[in-house]
């Protein structure tokens, strides 16, 4: 993965329940819920986040020609 590459879990149920922004080192940016209101960093290589991964995509530049 690299960074700016958006990263997928299923942590309800849901294929992809839950987003975030890889940046590097493993780790990703993500807002976890409304209620906390934080945005944070978290390390894929937890036990939680590999058991919830679904996949990862690369977003299409469409500024690029």
């Amino acid at each position: 993965m690299q960074s700016g590459d958006l990263v997928f879990f299923n942590t309800n149920g849901q294929v992809f329940s839950h987003v975030g922004i890889y940046i590097n080192d493993n780790h990703f940016i993500h807002a976890p819920s409304q209620r906390t209101g934080k945005v944070l960093v978290s390390n894929l290589t937890t036990d939680y986040w590999q058991q919830h991964f679904s996949g990862a995509r690369r977003p299409i530049n469409s500024l690029s020609k």
